[in-house]
């Protein structure tokens, strides 16, 4: 399950960033730049910059060894619950997590997952060698023992090097095992426990820089109270059969055998090793930066499977219990494959797909027929894809997430001679008004592909055959013919103006100018979309105002968009053009108001011109 089709699906945003950070001369340039401004420990950007060097950066060689460390990790779950309970224990573990989509698919990505799981777990296996030695060998000396301390050295050192969420798995393991220590295994533990100190003290520097980043707040938010039963639900398939089958195994086997069932110290530290890391992970992420994810709880969560078969005797030679593990693991792989649609579910924003329409289209359209935009944080992340396909694309950008970016790529639609404009972006902030910008000189949808957290677009001047939209309402205010009355004559100016003689002017005394309002039913429908633009000239390039579009029912906002107007003019004294773009909101009525105008919140003088509002039919 974890081989099939591991190498077909695009590469994830993480995984080409990944491979992208690969690409220095050397490994302390990789390490300057690359692995150390990252929020991950280096090994694994370490092993892919050299795996990728030996072996190539096919989607087939770069997630293969993550693929194994996913397998291999199966093995030590049998392992671990088979010594601290029975082989019938580690059988139904073993079998539910070779099953369940949660490991499955954080086994094909080439990133931390698989091997930190790995790790975490083989150090748990030798470092239940060291403190809890079966009884033929505790009389052995130390050096007997030296495999073990050698394996559980390597991997609480791995796990500290892969993901900063083994290394605090490892922390509490290590922890824990201080509870434990005695005469016969107290030397091998501290031997052990110093040697790992001292291998991670390379890292410390590169530790102590991502630590000072705090998290990943920028793009993840804080966890919400609902959040651990989320997870649980998740990692159970989202599937009630999956999750009552497997709780109604555990109860009953409780029940059924709670008169010869022995508790033991290893159904505390199953529950503790669970319940830790989440508790840890959502306070942190509550109180100082969102760090909490499902797939950082990976390395915790073979214990809680554990817990689950726990107290089921060694009954392996009956045949019930064989049924009983092969009907488990049916159930399981039908609600993987089936019930969740595994193979062919996006879980990741896509980067192949997109490249795919690009070229199909340049050999449909003609290369030279068409602008490409593109919206990533990295030109690798697309390019690597027409490597794949031996095929060669340019875009006149490849970001497009911020004001500034966003004013760029007007320029470039503005001064764009195609018949064709392609615009896509994948795991990054799409900004509605970039689509509206382009319409507005590329009004046709030609074809478009949506995918989870990504999408690709081709627009053209043409209409015939193609998705003409509807323009339902439009109106401009260019203070020449038609100009503001009452009060609002007076600020009326011809200092400056973009067009005509006129503008308006704000100054101290003017917080809310005058502007555009209209009720839905004027504009002839309560669904569509907005689309508003106006010229600023700001001497004060640090003034706070913004172009707004709002909704207002019974003279109450109902929704409110602002565009700040320093975003889109970095030189004083010159004109500038803001835009904006607003759905009307659901369940609007046709006495309800659309309005838009210059919220003037410094009350710094400013000066604005040719306000305009088309509404276009969603």
């Amino acid at each position: 399950m974890r081989v099939f089709n591991y190498y077909n699906w695009s590469l994830s945003n993480d995984e080409l960033s990944a491979i992208t950070r690969t690409g220095y001369s050397s490994f302390s340039e990789m390490i300057a730049k690359g692995a150390r401004i990252d929020g991950h420990p280096v090994g694994v950007e370490t092993f892919l910059f050299y795996w990728i060097k030996l072996f190539g950066e096919s989607e087939m060689s770069v997630r293969f060894p993550f693929v194994i460390a996913g397998i291999g990790a199966i093995l030590f779950t049998y392992l671990i619950a088979e010594r601290w309970f029975n082989r019938t224990t580690g059988l139904f573990v073993a079998i539910t997590f070779s099953c369940l989509q949660f490991p499955i698919l954080y086994s094909q990505l080439a990133r931390p997952y698989s091997p930190g799981l790995l790790f975490s777990l083989s150090m748990v296996y030798f470092w239940t060698l060291i403190l809890f030695p079966s009884k033929q060998k505790r009389s052995k000396s130390f050096t007997d023992s030296k495999t073990n301390v050698a394996g559980f050295v390597f991997s609480a050192s791995a796990c500290m090097y892969t993901h900063y969420f083994a290394f605090m798995f490892a922390g509490i393991v290590g922890l824990t095992g201080l509870l434990f220590l005695n005469k016969s295994n107290s030397r091998g533990y501290i031997i052990s426990s110093v040697l790992i100190i001292l291998l991670y003290i390379p890292h410390v520097g590169i530790f102590l820089q991502q630590m000072s980043y705090g998290g990943v707040g920028s793009w993840l938010s804080k966890p919400t109270a609902t959040f651990f039963r989320s997870y649980i639900e998740y990692s159970f398939n989202s599937s009630d059969a999956v999750f009552y089958m497997l709780w109604a195994i555990c109860i009953f086997s409780f029940i059924i055998f709670r008169h010869t069932l022995e508790l033991s110290k290893f159904h505390v530290i199953t529950l503790l090793w669970f319940l830790l890391p989440f508790v840890i992970g959502y306070y942190y992420s509550v109180h100082i930066n969102p760090v909490l994810q499902y797939s950082t709880l990976l390395f915790s969560f073979p214990f809680l499977l554990i817990f689950i078969f726990s107290f089921i005797p060694d009954v392996l030679d009956d045949i019930k219990t064989i049924l009983l593990i092969l009907i488990v693991g049916s159930v399981i792989t039908v609600s993987t494959i089936f019930g969740n649609n595994f193979y062919s579910t996006q879980y990741f924003a896509v980067f192949k797909e997109l490249a795919q329409d690009v070229i199909k289209w340049n050999e449909q359209y003609g290369e030279k027929n068409i602008t490409r935009t593109i919206n990533v944080f990295h030109p690798n992340y697309i390019q690597y894809y027409f490597r794949k396909f031996d095929k060669k694309a340019d875009f006149a950008l490849y970001e497009i997430n911020d004001p500034l970016l966003i004013s760029k790529l007007k320029t470039v639609v503005d001064t764009a001679s195609t018949q064709y404009f392609v615009y896509g972006w994948s795991n990054i902030n799409h900004d509605p008004v970039i689509n509206e910008i382009i319409r507005n000189k590329f009004p046709n949808i030609v074809e478009r592909d949506s995918f989870f957290n990504s999408e690709i677009t081709l627009f053209s001047r043409k209409s015939s055959g193609e998705s003409e939209r509807t323009t339902i309402y439009q109106k401009t205010y260019d203070f020449e013919e038609i100009k503001p009355v009452g009060k609002d004559s007076m600020l009326v100016s011809e200092d400056f103006a973009h067009s005509g003689t006129h503008s308006i002017k704000l100054d101290n005394n003017t917080e809310y100018s005058p502007g555009i309002t209209e009720t839905l039913g004027a504009i002839s429908s309560t669904a569509g979309i907005v689309n508003a633009s106006v010229w600023v000239y700001l001497p004060d390039t640090n003034t706070i105002a913004s172009m707004v579009i709002t909704f207002e029912a019974n003279g109450k906002a109902t929704d409110w968009y602002s565009v700040p107007l320093k975003d889109y003019t970095h030189q004083p004294n010159k004109w500038a053009q803001i835009v904006g773009s607003k759905s009307i909101p659901n369940g609007s009525a046709a006495n309800d108001l659309m309005k838009v105008y210059i919220w003037n919140q410094d009350k710094k003088t400013l000066y604005f011109d040719d306000l305009e509002v088309k509404v276009f039919k969603k």
